[in-house]
């Protein structure tokens, strides 16, 4: 097996001089059904083609020879030919057309422009004001007031703020965070909040205690309640809005375009029969 495996990454990250005889070529089979290079890299999620080891390969091995096993295992007893089966089966075939479907012909064609962007951003700045005061500022977290004094030191003495952040701070440790993005009074604790936001832009604070330990900061930037967020600040939100707001245009059209070409027919009286009647659907077993 760990043989199999070498091979099968060489193939499938390096690649091979006879691509489609590797895709064809069987790597193991169960039963009647084989495993091709093919199939496993389709059973390997996308998200992790790139970074596949070995060890995750011989799990998904595992995963489909046990699907494998049960599979044929389940078409011996023929519980493929069950009613309760060909019903889930034709349910979820139908769920899945319909999903690649939706992708295939409404999703691939939401692109947003930039100039979409912009026009929505313009249209819509009231919606991007800024409720609270907000300042952006790096950050220095460390364990004891001496060592917040000797940074505080240091900074003084005119070390790089991210330089000696990326050497002590706790925060950039466990984290790898030095620059906290705007925030307001109520995203941080009343202790910081108290002191920090009475310093002005290019400041370093003071040490502050909290119950996490000593904060330094250095203010980089201070907004004032009213002001308005930048574009590129708000720039995935509204492209976010936007693409939905296209899909779901398309798909009311593309639903009224398919109602129009195909008859559909409601038995109203029956509908409203179960519509006024909660038992009328388990009367006729509908539910069973």
């Amino acid at each position: 097996m760990k043989q199999i495996l070498l091979i099968i990454v060489f193939l499938a990250i390096v690649g091979c001089e006879a691509p489609e005889k590797a895709d064809k070529e069987v790597l193991l089979s169960v039963g009647s059904s084989e495993l091709t290079l093919n199939i496993l890299e389709r059973e390997i999620p996308t998200s992790l083609k790139s970074s596949v080891n070995n060890e995750q390969i011989n799990n998904f091995i595992q995963q489909w020879i046990e699907t494998e096993l049960i599979y044929q295992s389940a078409m011996k007893r023929g519980m493929d030919l069950d009613s309760d089966f060909r019903y889930e089966f034709e349910k979820a075939k139908k769920q899945l057309l319909v999903r690649k479907y939706i992708e295939r012909v409404i999703n691939e064609e939401m692109n947003v422009t930039e100039e979409e962007i912009r026009q929505y951003y313009e249209g819509n700045k009231d919606n991007f004001k800024i409720g609270h005061e907000e300042i952006r500022a790096l950050h220095i977290l460390v364990s004891s007031k001496s060592e917040a004094n000797a940074v505080l030191q240091r900074l003084t003495n005119g070390d790089d703020f991210k330089t000696v952040a990326k050497e002590v701070s706790l925060d950039y440790s466990e984290h790898k965070r030095i620059e906290m993005d705007f925030f307001s009074r109520n995203d941080i604790l009343p202790e910081i909040a108290s002191r920090l936001f009475r310093y002005q832009v290019g400041r370093t604070t003071q040490p502050i205690k909290s119950d996490y330990g000593w904060h330094i900061f250095k203010v980089l930037e201070k907004r004032r309640e009213g002001d308005y967020k930048e574009l590129e600040e708000v720039r995935e939100n509204i492209a976010s809005r936007l693409a939905f707001n296209k899909r779901t245009d398309t798909y009311k059209a593309l639903i009224t375009e398919l109602r129009s070409k195909t008859r559909v027919i409601i038995n109203q009286d029956a509908l409203n029969n179960i519509l006024t009647d909660s038992t009328a659907i388990s009367k006729n077993n509908l539910l069973e």
